[in-house]
Formats: C-alpha cells, sequence, structure tokens
C-alpha cells in the first residue's frame, strides 16, 4: 500500500513529469494567463529546474528505469 500511495509514474524524464504536474494542476494555464499577451508567451516554467528543486527539497525522488525514463515517488 505505501508503494502505491507514493508512485507518481514512469516518465520519459524528470522534467516530463514536472511539466505533467504542473499542466494536472492548473499552473501551467496560470503562468500567463493574467500576463498582456505581448509578454505572455515569454513566461514558461522551468520544468526541470522545479523537478530538480522538488527532489532536493525531499518531495519527491526518483529512479532510473530499466530501458529508459524514471519513476518517480512522493516522499
Amino acid at each position: 500500500d505505501d508503494l502505491t500511495d507514493h508512485y507518481l509514474g514512469h516518465h520519459d524524464s524528470l522534467a516530463a513529469w514536472a511539466e505533467e504536474f504542473c499542466d494536472e494542476l492548473g499552473y501551467t494555464q496560470l503562468a500567463g494567463s493574467d500576463l498582456p499577451a505581448t509578454i505572455a508567451s515569454y513566461v514558461t516554467i522551468d520544468h526541470e529546474m522545479l523537478a530538480r528543486d522538488m527532489e532536493i527539497d525531499g518531495e519527491i525522488t526518483s529512479t532510473q528505469a530499466e530501458g529508459g525514463g524514471v519513476w518517480v515517488f512522493r516522499t
């Protein structure tokens, strides 16, 4: 049960997991929603850095999967 409670899935990369995470929570849409159109396209979420920081902070952990990609777990 602990494994399924913490397992966040298999992804191509940790950044790919972070992108899906942001999409599911609506952060991607919010990133530019209140900005003028002239600047909104320049605002992006650095998914690689977000995932790295979340792993450093101990919120998630990942391990390389055989055959490629990573398994991601909530800690």
